[in-house]
């Protein structure tokens, strides 16, 4: 025979859930949720400003790697702090070839930032370039675990070490 719940237990049993919910999802974005602030960068307009962040950016978008590299050692100069400007580091070095400079910086990033999810996947690609399929697979783990709901960083790491193994 089934056993009511009453009203008020019902309610608080609900409410737990969404409480413990809630602590996931705000647990696995990085960073903080305040309007306004990226985590990494501060004031968003800040960052827009900066001329070499701006120049590093528009660089990697046009593979001109070694000019993106020129601007974020600038921007790094000023912001050593930045895991962001460092995974893009990172990401110019692995594309250039510079393999070791480019686990250095993606080390950086996450050492700064253990939870970012693009130096989580950009370091995974470095690892499949380098035949470390495991430690790819280690990333792609922490990405499952910092994605509550998927994310693209997850889902493109996946796909490599997919493609990895068929080869």
């Amino acid at each position: 025979m089934l056993k009511r719940i009453p009203m008020r237990g019902f309610i608080i049993f609900i409410a737990f859930g969404l409480a413990v919910l809630g602590a996931k999802v705000v647990s696995s974005v990085p960073g903080t949720l305040a309007a306004g602030v990226d985590s990494n960068w501060g004031a968003y307009s800040q960052k827009e400003q900066n001329p070499d962040w701006s120049s590093a950016k528009n660089s990697i978008a046009t593979k001109d790697y070694a000019k993106a590299i020129h601007h974020l050692q600038k921007y790094i100069a000023k912001n050593p702090k930045n895991a962001n400007a460092h995974n893009y580091m990172g990401f110019a070095f692995r594309h250039m070839g510079k393999l070791k400079k480019s686990g250095a910086a993606y080390k950086k990033a996450l050492t700064i930032n253990p939870r970012h999810l693009g130096a989580l996947e950009y370091q995974g690609q470095l690892f499949l370039k380098l035949g470390q399929v495991e430690k790819a697979k280690s990333n792609l783990a922490k990405l499952d675990d910092l994605c509550l709901f998927g994310c693209d960083e997850y889902t493109t790491l996946k796909n490599a070490i997919i493609q990895y193994n068929i080869k």
